[in-house]
């Protein structure tokens, strides 16, 4: 059961995950289901994130999509451009085991990968512990859907190399269709691959992104770990209200002043070479060099930590 409002996957924003969709629906629970997706169109969330949008609440109305489901063992999502740093010659696909809706609502850490638009070789590849799943299936008596993913698979690539470039040709496909680059949700099933959803990727390239923002900024690598999809709206107004030195929110993402933090910090160290190190954040020690010189920067950032 799936939700399709009129105001969803919109060219400048995106409800997913707001609204309702539920698995492993029989006849017995159909009709409640119904219900439940309609009046998933009034849920807090989505009430918030339209006010935030400024769509007009008299133009809103949701219809059900009944579906039959993909029983998969693999899931994920393909962007035909980099969300994140809006590379136009890079497709991203992110996969995890089971369902996709554990990676939808933030709850696993995919595998991620960079492919190259132009003959899909892949460019990056992080392969994830994903220590827990959305089954495709249901155990007799069983309720919660969230099981945990056998050890032997949790450092296990999702993706052989030939599902990868598959998943990477459809999302292309996808995009030729429509016109723009899409944001595709898929699923593996017996080996074949299911094209579950397309939508446009509603942020993409930096022209978009960095709209009026200047000097110069990177993106925070620890939040980008940890928060997979963009910021809610009222954890959005807390950090404006309190507007933390250094930082800025960037259409729901959380940016570091790489110049900022450069007089901070009591190190030589370039704005290139700062920003860098910023983004891989706890891949690597920084090889910085000590500058006394910039050692009162040190205990002001000591301050700033104790505040």
């Amino acid at each position: 059961m799936r939700s399709s409002a009129t105001t969803e996957d919109l060219g400048g924003a995106s409800f997913a995950g707001q609204h309702g969709t539920y698995y492993y629906v029989d006849a017995d629970h159909l009709l409640d289901r119904v219900k439940q997706c309609w009046a998933s169109l009034w849920s807090a969330q989505a009430v918030a994130y339209r006010a935030t949008h400024g769509i007009d609440e008299a133009t809103v109305a949701m219809a059900v999509v009944v579906q039959e489901m993909i029983a998969s063992e693999v899931s994920g999502v393909a962007f035909t451009v980099n969300p994140v740093t809006g590379e136009r010659d890079e497709l991203v696909v992110e996969s995890c085991w089971g369902m996709g809706a554990a990676l939808v609502d933030g709850r696993v850490t995919p595998d991620r990968w960079v492919l190259a638009r132009d003959g899909l070789a892949i460019r990056e590849q992080r392969v994830a512990e994903k220590r827990f799943q959305v089954a495709s299936r249901l155990a007799p008596g069983q309720e919660a859907r969230l099981a945990e993913v056998p050890h032997v698979d949790r450092r296990r690539p999702t993706l052989a190399p030939a599902l990868l470039r598959t998943i990477a040709e459809w999302a292309l496909r996808a995009e030729a269709h429509f016109g723009r680059p899409q944001d595709v949700e898929w699923a593996v099933s017996e080996g074949a691959v299911y094209v579950l959803q397309s939508r446009p990727v509603t942020v993409s390239g930096r022209e978009e992104i960095g709209r009026g923002v200047t000097g110069r900024w990177v993106l925070f690598k620890p939040v980008v770990e940890n928060f997979t999809d963009p910021l809610t709206p009222l954890t959005q107004d807390v950090i404006g209200l309190i507007r933390p030195p250094g930082l800025r929110l960037v259409s729901g993402w959380v940016y570091v002043d790489v110049d900022f933090m450069r007089r901070l910090l009591p190190f030589d160290v370039t704005a290139e070479e700062l920003a860098r190190d910023l983004y891989a954040f706890g891949r690597q020690t920084p090889a910085w060099r000590l500058s006394l010189a910039r050692l009162p920067g040190l205990a002001l950032l000591g301050l700033f930590g104790y505040l």
